[in-house]
């Protein structure tokens, strides 16, 4: 079983770990850097399993809590907050996100949400 993933985060070292470990595990990561690329990807993936949204994509302050309440009127499948600032994930679960983790820990989020241990 594949399953697959958008990840929504500027930040190429946590993308690269990403890759690293969660290839061979059934996981397809499809990534964006800013908020406009996410509108062409979701026209495109409309089978989507999981969405990862940092809160600064791009930059480094809060932009992606518009991005996460019109998301999830469309997808109703899990949305993990993932970002270093515990108050910036809060504020994804309350737009809509269903977890959230700090960044050394999504690999993981994303293997135990898709093997319902989460």
């Amino acid at each position: 079983m594949t399953i697959k993933v958008l990840v929504v985060d500027d930040d190429d070292r946590w993308k690269d770990i990403l890759k690293d470990t969660l290839s061979n595990k059934g996981v397809d990561l499809i990534f964006a850097s800013t908020i406009q690329e996410v509108s062409a990807i979701l026209e495109d993936n409309k089978d989507l399993d999981i969405i990862v949204l940092s809160a600064c994509a791009p930059g480094t302050i809060p932009a992606t809590y518009t991005l996460a309440m019109e998301i999830r009127e469309a997808f109703k499948g899990p949305m993990i907050a993932s970002c270093s600032h515990l108050v910036y994930r809060e504020n994804l679960i309350k737009i809509g996100c269903n977890y959230e983790c700090e960044k050394y820990l999504l690999a993981q989020t994303i293997l135990d949400i898709a093997h319902g241990k989460i």
